[in-house]
């Protein structure tokens, strides 16, 4: 059983829940403010301070892609059927699709202009 912790000394650290032991630690420039598994393809999304969400690929531990989610600092992630739910400062929740490479925002679902390249789907 895995867990993650993230904090303002700008790191995710995975932890081995029975063990107690930390298994890994990403470190970014950034306090990181939350993070959430992705384990259909075996990520870890972690948002920061500085309005940005990245993606690792937990097999390598690199950064697969990183993109500027919010206009305020990262609050929740949360990922659901395939979707990651980003809010920051601003009261606004975006709908990442990981699958479909769509951004929707707030109650009506309004399209955001995003770059194709950050938010392609992972399938």
């Amino acid at each position: 059983m895995k867990l993650v912790s993230c904090g303002q000394d700008c790191t995710a650290r995975i932890w081995d829940w029975l063990e107690g032991k930390c298994e890994k630690i990403f470190k970014f420039s950034d306090p990181i403010t939350d993070a959430c598994f992705y384990p259909t393809l075996n990520l870890l999304f972690v948002g920061s301070f500085d309005h940005s969400v990245k993606a690792i690929d937990l097999v390598n531990g690199e950064v697969d892609r990183s993109w500027i989610a919010s206009r305020e600092s990262i609050k929740c992630l949360m990922i659901h059927n395939d979707k990651l739910y980003v809010a920051g400062d601003e009261s606004v929740i975006r709908e990442y699709d990981l699958v479909k490479e769509v951004v929707e925002e707030g109650k009506k679902k309004k399209k955001v202009e995003v770059d194709p390249n950050i938010v392609k789907g992972y399938r």
